[in-house]
């Protein structure tokens, strides 16, 4: 499966990106603290959001991190960050507006980037902007037990505006 997609509206990108993810994310070999492979994928499905980045996104949301970690007592058996973000081309550039993504496991890229491109005539409604940094503007976090097997998900999610 390629790591890129094209998508004719918004909020089909945003179901494109959430797809691409977690298809990323089912490739990857996590420890799943005595749960099936299939329970860890449901409770990563059930917690991230990518699929309403197109309501973020018109709501000035140009970024978003989850963080999903799952540890067995006192000890992470992963910790997986995911980054998506929107981005427009530049003046003069051949790409196009796009939603892009990438997966780190511990700190290392697992994933991405990944794009979600739509067509030509396509501009984001709120886009990073080089050299214009970001400030968090929404945070939750959500604690899911009992259904990975003898561990602890915890998930958290961070979501960044432009910082004007």
């Amino acid at each position: 499966m390629s790591s890129d997609a094209e998508a004719n509206s918004l909020a089909q990108g945003a179901q494109l990106l959430q797809q691409k993810i977690l298809a990323a994310v089912q490739k990857l070999d996590l420890p799943s603290a005595g749960a099936s492979k299939k329970e860890l994928q449901d409770g990563i499905k059930q917690n991230l959001d990518a699929i309403a980045f197109d309501k973020h996104n018109q709501s000035g949301i140009v970024e978003a991190r989850a963080t999903l970690e799952l540890k067995r007592g006192s000890e992470r058996l992963f910790q997986l960050d995911i980054i998506w973000d929107a981005d427009n081309p530049t003046s003069g550039s051949e790409q196009r507006a796009h939603y892009g993504y990438e997966a780190y496991r511990d700190g290392n890229r697992v994933a991405g980037p990944g794009h979600v491109f739509f067509k030509k005539d396509v501009i984001l409604p709120h886009y990073r902007i080089k050299g214009i940094g970001l400030r968090e503007e929404l945070s939750m976090k959500l604690e899911k037990s009992g259904t990975m097997g003898t561990g602890l998900m915890k998930f958290e999610a961070h979501y960044y505006k432009l910082d004007k």
